[in-house]
């Protein structure tokens, strides 16, 4: 009389070969998740560029941060939402990270940065051409020509 069973090497060869495609499954899901989470980052940019490019159109110069703020304040793009050229200040898609936003002394040129976790597969973007600030953390930039 036969059982009909596995055995122990055949219970853990078929488990062991489970953990492989489920390591590889995540592994690309992570990546996947990190290039939606860059071109978020790429669109919000492109965005920010936009409604500067409006606002500079009526005020005749960019929104500048107020003396108390840091140089690469973000909240400094307040006035393109009080002036209705962005609905809200984009937001990075991960937890305590932030758009960079400096502009110069007189207004007339910007620089946005943000920092991406893919940077092999980014476009190429040439560096601010302002000095950046202290402490920049930006491995993309956007600004005014």
């Amino acid at each position: 009389m036969r059982k009909n069973a596995f055995t122990l090497v055949e219970l853990l060869i078929v488990i062991a070969i489970i953990g492989v495609f489920t390591a590889v499954l995540f592994g690309s899901i992570a990546s996947s998740r990190a290039n939606s989470r860059d071109h978020k980052r790429i669109i919000d940019m492109k965005q920010i560029q936009i409604g500067l490019a409006l606002y500079f159109d009526i005020n005749r110069e960019y929104p500048r941060p107020s003396p108390a703020s840091e140089a690469s304040d973000v909240g400094s793009l307040a006035p393109l939402v009080t002036q209705r050229f962005l609905p809200l200040i984009p937001a990075d898609p991960t937890v305590g990270a932030t758009y960079e936003y400096f502009t110069s002394g007189l207004g007339r040129k910007y620089c946005v940065g943000v920092k991406l976790e893919n940077v092999a597969g980014a476009p190429s973007e040439n560096a601010c051409s302002l000095t950046k600030p202290v402490g920049s953390v930006a491995n993309y930039w956007g600004q005014n020509n």
